[in-house]
């Protein structure tokens, strides 16, 4: 329920419980963010962890967020996801989880982290499945289809069940718990 009522991408969910607060994007609140991502990231050098907030920019738009919610673990929030695996807070709507609006068990590219590396769903598309070299950051070293043969640092959505029962995105993927590798 984050669209209002007369924009053309509002879901009605009758099933859905409402808030009383104002949890529609933008909300009137005229929020808009700007970062800086290295066109060259630096991958010789150690991991660094990903921080709370924005770590990167879906092609849709909106923030990615890793698999933490304030201070403690992604859990206390899972009831407030939509069935993008997103919600809005603090302040900006953001992805937790894999974003099934842009990737559904695919190799579409999903966004670009703040580090300069981008990220795609969980299939790779130089080998036409699930990668199996992927490092403890959830990326690896391969051709994609936007590298024009090259190939290139990039990570995946982990293919590893987050959640899976009684939600709207089941099962759930985390759609990056880091650490960053281009910084």
């Amino acid at each position: 329920m984050y669209w209002e009522t007369d924009n053309a991408l509002y879901i009605d969910e009758p099933d859905v419980s409402k808030t009383t607060q104002d949890t529609y994007i933008g909300g009137g609140q005229g929020e808009a963010a700007s970062f800086t991502v290295d066109a060259t990231p630096d991958l010789t050098g150690a991991t660094v962890a990903t921080q709370l907030n924005t770590i990167g920019i879906a092609v849709s738009g909106a923030s990615i967020f890793n698999d933490q919610e304030g201070a403690g673990d992604l859990d206390q929030a899972a009831g407030s996801l939509d069935w993008a695996g997103a919600h809005k807070g603090p302040g900006v709507y953001h992805y937790h989880l894999e974003p099934t609006p842009i990737t559904s068990d695919d190799d579409s590219l999903v966004g670009i982290l703040l580090d300069g590396v981008f990220i795609y769903g969980r299939q790779c598309n130089s080998t036409g499945g699930t990668p199996t070299d992927l490092d403890a950051s959830g990326g690896h070293t391969s051709v994609t289809q936007y590298t024009d043969g090259v190939e290139e640092y990039h990570y995946h959505i982990i293919n590893e069940v987050y959640a899976a029962g009684n939600y709207a995105y089941q099962p759930a993927y985390v759609l990056f718990a880091g650490p960053f590798q281009g910084y």
